[in-house]
């Protein structure tokens, strides 16, 4: 009976922090133009194939692999080591961790019609507590949410496209994570918390609307 009230309150909290973020009620808003997008996955899907190997950057790769290079000595090993298609791995392998900023989520948005104007998607209140829950959700070695998080991860980067018609399933696990965080909290902090969000969403949703 105590894990399933447990349970109740884990799901309330989740809950409250997605209906307090305006990226939820945006993304309502904005619900044709995000199942337009999401009708288009097919398409992105192909064309971030075939744009990461592009016949441009690897001819860029190999001008750079051998340029100002003698044809023996340590500078052509080393030249083979760095300047060769790992190089592209790498970079995209940034770009990949691009995709989870948590800069995209509580402060800048993604720049296109999916975010609202002026203010963040999710609120940066929430910032403290992501960070809690995530350290906690690391130490207690929850593996679910970071699952999950690299499967959502990997669709969005796949399509190439980042903004929040295939962003929202990360924002949702980084909302998760802020719900954990605040479980960790104490009654007094958590009263004064949950004070301060209703506060401040409110204000998020009076600018989001007035900015509209």
């Amino acid at each position: 009976m105590k894990k399933l009230k447990a349970f109740i309150s884990r799901k309330r909290i989740f809950l409250g922090f997605l209906i307090l973020a305006p990226e939820f009620w945006w993304i309502i808003f904005k619900l044709p133009e995000v199942f337009r997008d999401l009708l288009k996955l097919p398409f992105y899907l192909n064309q971030k194939i075939f744009t990461v190997f592009t016949e441009e950057r690897l001819v860029a790769v190999g001008l750079m692999r051998w340029a100002n290079i003698d044809d023996s000595g340590w500078l052509q090993i080393f030249s083979k080591v760095i300047y060769n298609r790992l190089d592209l791995i790498i970079d995209e392998f940034f770009n990949f961790l691009s995709y989870i900023s948590p800069r995209i989520y509580f402060q800048a948005g993604d720049g296109s019609i999916f975010t609202p104007p002026g203010i963040e998607p999710l609120p940066i209140l929430l910032f403290p507590l992501f960070l809690f829950g995530l350290i906690n959700s690391i130490k207690k070695n929850k593996t679910k949410p970071f699952l999950f998080l690299f499967i959502f991860t990997l669709v969005a980067y796949s399509t190439g496209i980042k903004n929040f018609s295939f962003l929202l399933p990360i924002a949702l696990i980084f909302i998760w994570f802020s719900s954990q965080g605040f479980l960790a909290l104490n009654k007094k902090h958590k009263s004064l918390f949950i004070g301060l969000l209703i506060v401040y969403s409110i204000f998020l949703g009076g600018r989001m609307i007035w900015l509209s």
